[in-house]
């Protein structure tokens, strides 16, 4: 086919060729140019849209973990534990979606942060994992400073698992690896790595790091310790190498300060330090006057010797507090010897240094002749602490128990009080308080002295028990259970206790059983052999008609105390109210042997008689006779007569009377029940000083248990220490 000309022009035109739609020859340039910034500009959308999203889940991650750390801190590792797993998780599950992702420094931080919430957590297996994947990830952010200190944690968690061969090895990993001229930290590294060979038994290894460590920092606890190390090894001439350095650490305490600095800002900062270093010269002061005890027993053959080496090595060091420190434990070594002269010697010594010392010492003289009962002796050192240091308040509360010895118990309550005003929360002086006031029966006042005192010791059940036993003697039994039941939180199988227990609810409503018949029960089921206990649940079972169960007490009650025949008694009258009159009859003839005089048996024997057809006239006459002497007597006392019909049926009062104790002279009459088991704290019912709280100035509490049917209750006890 041929072409055809455009009009005009006569030529032929040529076939269309394909261009790219929108193609322009003068336009192509500006066109490409154009294409390529709109793809950059979507492309740099997407990036910004991007970077938003992970700085936004950075933030939330963050702020989970900072809510962790601030938990942690708080010590509430449980909370902490579940907002660093949500922060870890969300760093998990945003990773698979965003392969590309990785943030070494923030996943670092989520990691150390778990390992020590496990840590404190006392998870130690599952921080100990973490810290190992840690060291073992190379692209983790943790500079090697870090990575030695994580390495230090995993030789502290082999040491809490008992593991000290695998902690030695790594903190001797740690070690080669931190600076030497951080030697703070390698020192405390040092210790550890001996504290390990101790626990091994390896002494000659942990007296070398001990001297490694110190090398690096003069710490006084590792100085006790590579002293203590020497001392067991019996290296003598170490141990007091060592002791010489302990003291050229101590006098370094005190140069750590510049006292003349005049700017402000300076000024502030040091007296934050100096209380710091207060703090420290007195920890440094008890560790040198331990250790001086210590050495006393190993050092030499006499005391005397190493006492004096110590001393004099303090001396020529000018550090006279502790000198003086050393000198008062030399002085108690000899009191707990009751070497009373040599302590008087020494207390001489210190008659031109310092009054508080010598009533320091006084009072110990005073609280062992007290302990002793030298009750003159102890007064005149009580005195002698007192004029030398009025407001010593041990002193006060033990000028108070002379007094109180004496039975001058105002005299005793001026001196407690005083000692209260001295120091408000004075244990001893409080609680002798308590007991003074019961002396005197001011009952209510005892009850606010031991009110208070639990105020202040929330947790020792003498004092409870206290409050309880006055409450139950004034009769408000609702605050007695309120504090027997605080009582029982902590001493929830003690029998005594219990059987208290059900007799208050007992005495509130006897007949609601429900409220106290399991206290009963469970005291029996925790010391089955109690013979109170034995006869109350016997007596609650023969109210309720109960007889076979009654008997069964009533027997195991006889068998605890034959010379008790109270439940001898009451066992028999079950075999009579169960209609066994010959077993009856059989066990009053024995009580009648034992107590001809007891009327009781003498109903029941001619009872049993009756009911068994046997002969009853001679308990008869025996009944009549002791019926005719009880008018006699009436009529002399002018009573009138009493009488009552000697073959009557008392059984009814009998069975309407409440729980009795154990009576030798038991004739049948009703007990009060609020007495039962009642038999310390009441008016009257203290010993002469047993009770008391003595005071010395080392003390160190014991049980001593005073007059107390509560085996699990104690007064506490100060010793000479």
């Amino acid at each position: 086919m041929k072409g055809t000309a455009r009009p005009g022009t006569g030529s032929v035109e040529r076939p269309m060729t394909t261009k790219a739609a929108g193609y322009s020859k003068s336009l192509g340039k500006e066109q490409k140019d154009f294409g390529m910034k709109t793809r950059m500009f979507f492309a740099k959308q997407q990036n910004k849209t991007k970077e938003g999203m992970i700085k936004e889940f950075e933030k939330n991650v963050q702020k989970l973990s900072d809510e962790s750390i601030l938990l942690k801190c708080k010590g509430n590792f449980r909370a902490a534990k579940e907002k660093a797993l949500s922060a870890t998780k969300k760093m998990n599950d945003f990773k698979q979606t965003n392969n590309d992702y990785f943030n070494a420094e923030m996943e670092f931080g989520l990691q150390l942060n778990l390992a020590l919430i496990y840590e404190g957590l006392k998870m130690f297996e599952d921080a100990l994992q973490i810290y190992l994947d840690i060291v073992q990830k190379e692209n983790y952010y943790s500079p090697g400073i870090m990575k030695d200190k994580i390495r230090i944690n995993i030789g502290n968690l082999y040491y809490k698992q008992g593991d000290y061969q695998k902690a030695i090895i790594e903190w001797k990993k740690a070690v080669d690896k931190i600076s030497k001229d951080n030697k703070e930290l390698r020192g405390l590294v040092l210790r550890n790595i001996a504290n390990a060979h101790i626990k091994l038994q390896s002494y000659d290894d942990a007296i070398d790091n001990y001297t490694e460590s110190v090398k690096h920092k003069e710490d006084m606890k590792t100085c006790k310790n590579l002293l203590l190390s020497n001392l067991a090894m019996n290296k003598m001439k170490e141990t007091k190498q060592v002791f010489n350095l302990m003291i050229e650490s101590a006098k370094n305490q005190e140069k750590e300060i510049d006292p003349s600095s005049e700017n402000e800002e300076e000024k502030t900062t040091m007296d934050s330090l100096k209380e710091y270093l207060i703090i420290r010269k007195k920890e440094s002061s008890s560790i040198i006057v331990n250790i001086a005890l210590v050495m006393t027993h190993f050092l030499e053959k006499d005391p005397l010797d190493a006492f004096s080496f110590i001393i004099d090595t303090l001396k020529k060091n000018n550090m006279i507090d502790m000198q003086n420190e050393v000198e008062m434990a030399k002085a108690m070594y000899f009191l707990k010897k009751r070497d009373i002269a040599k302590t008087i010697d020494i207390m001489k010594n210190f008659e031109n240094k310092n009054k508080n010392l010598i009533s320091r010492v006084a009072n110990n003289i005073s609280f062992l002749y007290f302990v002793e009962g030298d009750y003159a002796k102890a007064e005149l050192y009580a005195n002698t602490a007192i004029e030398n240091e009025r407001y010593n308040h041990k002193a006060l509360v033990n000028k108070g128990n002379i007094h109180y010895i004496k039975e001058d118990y105002n005299k005793a309550k001026e001196y407690y009080l005083e000692a209260i005003g001295v120091q408000s929360d004075c244990i001893e002086a409080i609680y002798n308080l308590g007991m003074v006031n019961i002396r005197m029966e001011q009952i209510y006042e005892a009850i606010q002295a031991f009110e208070k005192l639990h105020s202040v010791c929330p947790n020792i059940p003498e004092v409870l028990y206290k409050i309880a036993k006055l409450y139950e003697y004034m009769k408000q039994y609702d605050d007695a259970i309120k504090y027997y039941s605080l009582l029982l939180l902590q001493l929830p199988n003690d029998p005594i206790l219990l059987s208290s227990l059900g007799s208050l609810y007992y005495q509130i409503n006897p007949k609601d059983e429900n409220n106290y018949m399991h206290y009963f029960e469970d005291s029996y089921r925790y010391f089955p052999s109690n013979f109170d206990n034995l006869t109350v649940l016997g007596f609650l079972y023969f109210k309720e008609e109960n007889y076979e169960k009654a008997l069964s007490f009533f027997k195991l009650a006889s068998k605890v105390n034959p010379n008790a025949y109270t439940a001898e008694i009451h066992y028999a009258k079950c075999h009579f109210k169960l209609g066994r009159f010959r077993e009856s009859f059989k066990v009053f003839r024995r009580i009648h042997a034992k107590y001809p005089d007891n009327k009781e048996a003498l109903m029941y024997l001619i009872a049993n008689a009756k009911q068994l057809n046997l002969p009853f006239e001679e308990y008869a006459k025996e009944m009549s006779r002791l019926d005719q002497e009880q008018v006699d007597l009436d009529y002399q006392q002018g009573y009138g007569n009493s009488g009552g019909n000697a073959y009557g049926n008392n059984d009814n009062y009998y069975e309407n009377s409440a729980p009795q104790q154990a009576n030798p002279n038991y004739q049948g009459e009703m007990v009060d029940f609020s007495k039962y088991s009642s038999k310390t704290g009441a008016k009257g019912n203290v010993n002469k000083g047993n009770d008391l709280l003595k005071f010395n100035n080392d003390q160190s509490p014991i049980p001593n248990p005073h007059n107390i049917n509560f085996k699990h209750i104690y007064i506490i006890f100060f010793k000479v220490k």
